[in-house]
């Protein structure tokens, strides 16, 4: 079986991604340098980006199954794509709080 639309393996990678994003550590920040008093960020502590991640990979999903509505679709994606620019200012906000 070859897959005919590309556009359903490049949203299915999209939505894993930002699950991704939403499991694994962020980042860390160690109060005197060294390893053992690191602290590890994830997005499941940070309510705002978990709810980013978490609709932008459920949008991703739902617009792999609208192959049948194009217009449709490139709308869905749209905004599942503005959520994902969302998360990027989101990240970017937080990692410059906690850099100063």
């Amino acid at each position: 079986m070859v897959i005919q639309r590309w556009q359903s393996v490049l949203l299915f990678l999209a939505a894993i991604f930002m699950v991704l994003l939403c499991v694994l550590p962020l980042g860390g920040v160690s109060d005197n340098g060294s390893p053992e008093s690191l602290t590890c960020f994830k997005a499941i502590n940070m309510l705002p980006l978990m709810i980013v991640g978490v609709m932008s990979a459920i949008m991703f999903v739902i617009a792999i199954f609208l192959f049948k509505n194009l217009n449709l679709q490139k709308r869905v994606t749209l905004a599942a794509c503005i959520l994902v620019v969302a998360s990027i200012a989101i990240l970017s906000i937080t990692a410059l709080w906690i850099g100063i």
